[in-house]
């Protein structure tokens, strides 16, 4: 599941939960700068902050936990390993606002024109 909130200085984050086997849940807001935040629940912590060289507007975790895709203002999806925190850049798109994984482990951009 992606949420996107706005907080009461309306602000946009984007959160993505992964089912409750992985207890991750991925966080990213234009505060931090590029960011994404991984924060595992079951022992209130941030586990990994990865940088990135756009700015995010989306996240979505993969079904496994195992990969975690952020969609940038700058066009590009960036396919990020949670465990080790590398990531990938994928050139090409215009400005990713949402996208999901499928059943199958396929990331699927459901874009929109930013």
């Amino acid at each position: 599941m992606c949420v996107c909130v706005c907080v009461c200085v309306c602000v946009c984050v984007c959160v993505s939960v992964h089912d409750p086997a992985s207890q991750l849940i991925a966080y990213s807001s234009p505060l931090l700068l590029g960011k994404v935040l991984l924060f595992d629940y079951r022992i209130a912590s941030v586990v990994r902050s990865v940088a990135l060289p756009q700015m995010v507007r989306s996240v979505a975790l993969a079904p496994t936990g195992a990969m975690l895709a952020a969609g940038c203002m700058g066009g590009s999806v960036f396919l990020i390993e949670t465990e080790s925190g590398r990531w990938t850049e994928m050139h090409g798109h215009r400005c990713v606002g949402t996208h999901a994984w499928t059943q199958l482990h396929a990331l699927l951009d459901r874009g929109r024109a930013c």
